[in-house]
């Protein structure tokens, strides 16, 4: 199915530089490229969801006055700072063998197996989606299918984004799943999806390119307040 999974050393950076490193990595997949990557927040921010109101993360003075930046997925708002920030995008050839919703599950329960492996006694939600009224401003708030819990705790929660085809599907991981997953997860996806796994980071010309999407979309206010 995959020539190849690209693993992309871990980066801290802020939201802007975050969200057009995983933008960038979408466009690739456009372009055939399976790419995985493990990254953290510098500074704390809160990313809303794409469909989020900028006007409501105002309301609860805990973050109101924290750097912030859109996703360009769906789901509520996250406060990292403390995750560890998964992000997996896959080609049309690969995206399309599974529907999106199977791609969010699948990958979770792997991840659920991984924790059980380590010792952590953890599972992934059942039962069917909260209505939307019944869902928080923030996406830790509310578990939902396809969530991974340890007890009645969301621990890995996870959005995606499909562009022609082609499929993002990135996520936050707390602890203390985030200390077992930060070796293995890279390792763990490359054998689920079934191919060598690579690990490459950026050229000069692809840094520049997340750059030009940084300063053209994700730290712009165009983008940011649409909401």
């Amino acid at each position: 199915m995959l020539r190849s999974l690209r693993s992309i050393p871990y980066l801290i950076a802020d939201g802007p530089t975050q969200m057009a490193v995983d933008e960038f990595m979408l466009e690739q997949a456009q372009a055939g490229e399976a790419a995985v990557r493990l990254y953290g927040w510098e500074p704390a921010t809160l990313s809303l969801g794409y469909f989020q109101s900028a006007r409501d993360r105002k309301q609860n003075y805990a973050w109101k006055d924290l750097p912030w930046v859109r996703r360009s997925t769906g789901g509520g708002a996250i406060l990292h700072g403390t995750d560890l920030t998964y992000a997996l995008a896959l080609p049309v050839a690969a995206a399309r063998t599974r529907r999106p919703a199977d791609w969010h599950c699948m990958l979770h329960r792997r991840f659920a197996e991984t924790l059980v492996e380590a010792g952590l006694a953890a599972s992934v939600l059942g039962g069917t989606r909260p209505a939307p009224q019944e869902l928080g401003y923030l996406c830790f708030a509310v578990p939902q299918p396809g969530d991974v819990m340890l007890g009645q705790a969301k621990i890995i929660g996870g959005a995606q984004r499909l562009k022609q085809g082609a499929l993002l599907q990135h996520g936050s991981i707390y602890p203390p799943a985030a200390e077992v997953l930060r070796d293995r997860l890279p390792v763990v996806m490359a054998e689920l999806l079934q191919c060598p796994i690579e690990e490459r980071p950026f050229a000069p010309e692809e840094r520049s390119r997340i750059r030009q999407i940084a300063e053209e979309k994700f730290l712009q206010s165009a983008w940011n307040d649409k909401r």
